[in-house]
C-alpha cells in the first residue's frame, strides 16, 4: 500500500510506562504506534525510521523533551515531523517555551484521551496536507511554465512557482494574498473585468484556454498561453489552476509574418499574373487580388487547402489529372522548377479556363518549404491560336487547290474553254478564278482592237505603235 492509504506512524516519548500504555491503546487503532523511553532511544528511532508525528513528554532523565525537538528541528531530514509536548508543565512560559522550539502542540497532564486524539488527526491531517501542497509546488517548480494556483471564491492568489513569478518580475511570494487582475493587461476592459469574465467562464466550462495580454511587475505589457483548470486544495478549497507561458516573440513573429503578407499583397496586387504560395504539403498559403479574381476564390476560402484538390484536378482535355502526375505539385516533391503554357485551372464555379504557369521551389537549408506559382489566363491566346490553325488549314486547302492549275490542262483549241476535273467545260477566266486568288479585268489588245474597230483603231491603239 502507498502512503496515502497505510496507517501513519506514531511515536510516543515518555519515561513513565503508564502513559505510554494509555496513549498506545488509545490510538493504535488508526495509526501505527512505536514507543521511547528516552530522549536518547527517541533520537535513534527517529532517525532510523521517521515517524508521521511525535508526542514527546519534556521532563525525562537525561535529555529532555526541549533539546530533543531542538535537534530534530536542527535537521533538515525531521524538521518537518510534527512535535507535540505532552507533559506535566504547565506554565505559560514553559509553553512559550516549546512553541518557539518549533512544537505545533502543547497538551498538559493530566491530559484528555479525546482531546489527544483530535489534537494528533489535526496536526497529521496538516502535515498530509503540506506534503501534498509541498509535492504539487515541486512539480510546478519542475515544469518549464509558470504556474498559478487561485482561490476560485474570490479570485486571490494562493501559489505561484518560481518561474511564473520570474515571467512577471515579481519577488517570491510577493504575489500571495493579491487578486489575479494585477497579472491582466489594461485592455478595452478593466482587468478586473477581464479577470471576472474568465472567473465567470471557468465557472460554467471548468477549463479555460486562450491568449491573454498580461502586465509584467514593472508596467510592461506581454502576451502568453493559458491554460486553466480546477483543482481542489484542502486548505484553500477549490482553486483554479493557470499555466502560462510567453508568447511573446511568437506573436512578435505572426506581427512580422502579417506585414509580411502585406507587403507581399501590396506588391503583388498590382500585377497581371496570379499569384499563389503553398506550403511544403501544397496547401495555399497566400493568394494574390489576381488570383482571387481569375480563380473566383478568396484568399481566406482557399487558406489551408490544396491546391491540386481546389483547382488544378484536370488535364486539358477535361480527363481527371492524379495528383502524381500533376508537374506543380512535383515542384514541392522535387524541388524543380516548372514552366508550361498547357495547363487547366478550375474556377470556383467549375469552369475550367488555360493558363500558362511558372511555379518555383522556395528553399532553405537544401529543402523545400514552399513554393510560388504565377499563372496567367490565356483564354483569349488560346482562341488567336486556334483561329490561327484555321487560316492555316485554309491556307493549305487553297495552296493545294492552287496546284491543280500546273501540269496538263484540256482547253478547247477554238473557245480557249477548259473543262474542269467534272468533265464540264468553263470559260478559261471563270476557272483560275476558281482555282485561284487571281481576279479578272477585261480589256482588248491592239492587235484585237485593229481588226475589231478599225474606225477607233488610230484613235486609240494608233498612239501606242509610234
Amino acid at each position: 500500500m502507498d502512503n496515502m492509504t497505510s496507517k501513519q506512524k506514531i511515536l510516543l516519548v515518555d519515561d513513565t510506562p503508564s502513559n505510554l500504555l494509555v496513549l498506545g491503546e488509545e490510538l493504535k487503532a488508526d495509526y501505527e504506534v512505536f514507543i521511547a523511553t528516552s530522549g536518547e532511544s527517541a533520537l535513534k528511532k527517529i532517525f532510523e525510521n521517521p515517524p508521521d508525528l511525535i508526542l514527546l513528554d519534556i521532563i525525562m532523565p537525561g535529555m529532555d523533551g526541549y533539546e530533543v525537538c531542538r535537534r530534530l528541528k536542527e535537521s533538515k531530514s525531521t524538521h518537518d515531523i510534527p512535535v507535540i509536548f505532552i507533559t506535566a508543565k504547565n506554565a505559560e512560559e514553559d509553553e512559550t517555551k516549546g512553541l518557539d522550539i518549533g512544537a505545533v502542540d502543547y497538551i498538559t497532564k493530566p491530559f484528555s484521551l479525546p482531546i489527544v486524539r483530535a489534537r494528533v488527526k489535526t496536526h497529521l491531517e496538516r502535515k498530509r496536507h503540506e506534503e501534498e501542497l509541498r509535492l504539487h509546488g515541486k512539480i510546478a517548480e519542475e515544469l518549464s511554465e509558470g504556474i498559478l494556483f487561485v482561490r476560485c471564491r474570490d479570485g486571490i492568489i494562493v501559489f505561484a512557482n518560481s518561474k511564473l513569478e520570474k515571467l512577471f518580475g515579481y519577488d517570491p511570494d510577493e504575489l500571495i494574498g493579491k487578486h489575479v487582475s494585477i497579472l491582466n493587461a489594461p485592455a478595452d476592459k478593466d482587468p478586473k473585468e477581464t479577470a471576472d469574465e474568465i472567473m465567470r467562464n471557468l465557472n460554467e466550462k471548468k477549463i479555460w484556454r486562450g491568449e491573454i495580454k498580461n502586465i509584467r511587475k514593472n508596467g510592461m505589457p506581454f502576451w502568453c498561453q493559458a491554460s486553466v483548470t480546477m483543482f481542489e486544495l484542502r486548505e484553500h478549497g477549490a482553486v483554479w489552476i493557470s499555466v502560462h507561458t510567453d508568447i511573446t516573440e511568437r506573436k512578435k513573429a505572426e506581427d512580422a509574418l502579417r506585414k509580411s503578407e502585406k507587403q507581399l499583397k501590396d506588391i503583388t496586387s498590382s500585377l497581371a499574373e496570379g499569384i499563389y504560395i503553398s506550403d511544403n504539403r501544397g496547401n495555399i498559403l497566400f493568394l494574390n487580388p489576381e488570383s482571387e479574381r481569375l480563380l473566383g476564390w478568396t484568399m481566406i476560402e482557399l487558406m489551408n487547402r490544396h491546391v491540386h484538390n481546389v483547382f488544378h484536378y484536370k488535364k486539358t482535355d477535361g480527363s481527371p489529372l492524379p495528383q502524381e502526375e500533376c508537374n506543380i505539385d512535383k515542384v514541392i516533391r522535387t524541388g524543380i522548377p516548372y514552366v508550361s503554357r498547357d495547363e487547366v485551372f478550375i474556377r470556383k464555379d467549375g469552369m475550367a479556363f488555360p493558363v500558362s504557369v511558372v511555379s518555383s521551389p522556395i528553399m532553405e537549408n537544401g529543402k523545400v518549404v514552399a513554393a510560388v506559382t504565377a499563372f496567367r489566363d490565356i483564354t483569349e491566346r488560346k482562341k488567336i491560336e486556334a483561329e490561327r490553325e484555321e487560316l492555316i488549314v485554309d491556307l493549305r486547302k487553297a495552296l493545294s487547290e492552287v496546284k491543280q492549275l500546273s501540269g496538263l490542262l484540256p482547253i478547247c483549241a477554238s473557245c480557249k474553254n477548259i473543262r474542269d476535273d467534272k468533265g464540264y467545260w468553263n470559260q478559261i477566266e471563270t476557272y483560275i478564278s476558281e482555282h485561284s486568288e487571281a481576279l479578272f479585268t477585261h480589256a482588248i489588245c491592239p492587235e484585237c482592237g485593229k481588226k475589231l474597230y478599225p474606225q477607233y483603231y488610230d484613235e486609240i491603239w494608233g498612239k501606242e505603235d509610234k
